[in-house]
C-alpha cells in the first residue's frame, strides 16, 4: 500500500470548539451576493457540501474480468480512491468542505432499510478520513467481503408483488433515496450554524437498467434537486466486458428534464473514475466573484 498521505498539517480545527476551525479560509474563497452594498460589506464564504452517493451492486463490489482477459478489483475501490483523493485535495484548497459517503441498495423499497450512512455530511474530519482508507486498503488486500456486508442490489432480482407498496417498486427507492438525500441536506446543512451554500451529489452506478422506476418521477426529483440548489452530477461505470448502456434508462431522463437542468448521463472506465471526480469538483472553483470599485474622480 502507498505511503498514507500526512492531512495533520493542512487542516486547522480538528476539534469543533477550536476557534481557528474556520479562520484558514482565504480571501480568494470570499464571494459577494448580488446586491452587494459597499456600505454594509456583507460577505459570504464558500461552504460546499459534496454528497458521495452510491447504488451498492454485486458487479460493483466484485472483481470484474478486464477485455484483455485479467482480473481488475471491485469497481468500488476506485469510487473509495476518487473519495480518497477528493479529500486529499481539499483538505489543501478547501478545508471546510464538507464530505458524507452514503449507500443504498434499490431493491429495497424503504429508503431507511435502502439507505445506509458511511459517515455523514460534515466538514472534512481526520476520523472520515481514516475510515476511507481503512476501507481503501480492506478492499485492496480482501480483507473484507462487502457483499456479505452491505447486502448489494442483485441486477437480476425479480420483483414480486409483495415488495411493493401503495403502488411503488421495490427500485422506486431510488427516487426515495435522492429525495432523502435532498432532506439531509437540509437537515444537516447547518455546522456551527454555517449553511452549505454550495450543494453537490456524487452518484455512482453501474446498473443501467434500473427495475420498475417511474422516469416521471424520477425527472420530477431531479428538477426539486435543481430547485434547491442541489447540483447532480452521475458517474455511470463501465467495467471490463460490463459496459454500461445509458440508452436503456438514463439518456430518456436526460433528454426531458427541465429548462437548465444539465445531466451528464455517458458512462465512463473505472480507471478514468478519479480524474473525472476530480475535474468534476473542480469546475465552480473557478466562479468567484469580487466587487470592483472606481475612483470617483477618475
Amino acid at each position: 500500500m502507498t505511503e498514507s498521505f500526512d492531512f495533520s498539517e493542512h487542516i486547522k480545527g480538528i476539534r469543533k470548539n477550536d476557534p481557528d476551525y474556520y479562520s484558514d479560509l482565504t480571501e480568494s474563497n470570499e464571494y459577494y451576493n448580488d446586491d452587494y452594498d459597499p456600505k454594509d460589506k456583507k460577505k459570504f464564504r464558500v461552504h460546499e457540501g459534496i454528497i458521495f452517493l452510491v447504488e451498492i451492486t454485486n458487479s460493483l463490489l466484485s472483481p470484474y474480468e478486464t477485455a484483455n482477459g485479467g482480473v481488475g478489483g471491485p469497481p468500488m475501490l476506485d469510487i473509495f480512491d476518487s473519495l480518497s483523493a477528493t479529500i486529499e485535495q481539499l483538505t489543501i484548497t478547501l478545508p471546510n468542505t464538507g464530505i458524507g459517503l452514503y449507500i443504498f441498495n434499490s431493491s429495497k423499497p424503504d429508503p431507511d432499510s435502502a439507505m445506509k450512512m458511511i459517515f455523514p455530511l460534515r466538514d472534512i474530519n481526520i476520523e472520515d478520513m481514516k475510515l476511507v482508507d481503512e476501507y481503501k486498503e480492506a478492499i485492496s488486500s480482501n480483507k473484507i467481503d462487502l457483499i456479505k456486508e452491505w447486502s448489494p442490489l442483485n441486477q437480476d432480482f425479480v420483483v414480486n408483488d409483495e415488495d411493493t407498496a401503495d403502488g411503488d417498486t421495490g427500485s422506486s427507492s431510488l427516487i426515495k433515496v435522492l429525495s432523502e438525500i435532498q432532506f439531509n441536506f437540509k437537515k444537516e446543512n447547518l455546522i456551527e450554524n454555517r449553511e452549505f451554500n454550495k450543494r453537490k451529489v456524487f452518484f455512482f452506478t453501474d446498473n443501467d437498467n434500473p427495475k420498475n422506476v417511474d422516469a416521471a418521477r424520477c425527472r420530477i426529483v431531479l428538477n426539486d434537486l435543481k430547485t434547491n440548489g442541489i447540483e447532480f452530477n452521475p458517474f455511470l461505470i463501465s467495467a471490463g466486458k460490463k459496459v454500461f448502456d445509458p440508452s436503456k434508462f438514463y439518456d430518456e431522463i436526460a433528454r426531458k428534464l427541465g429548462h437548465g437542468v444539465l445531466l451528464n448521463v455517458q458512462s465512463i472506465k473505472t480507471n478514468l473514475l478519479k480524474e473525472k471526480v476530480l475535474q468534476t469538483k473542480e469546475i465552480e472553483r473557478k466562479l468567484f466573484f469580487c466587487p470592483l470599485y472606481l475612483n470617483e474622480s477618475i
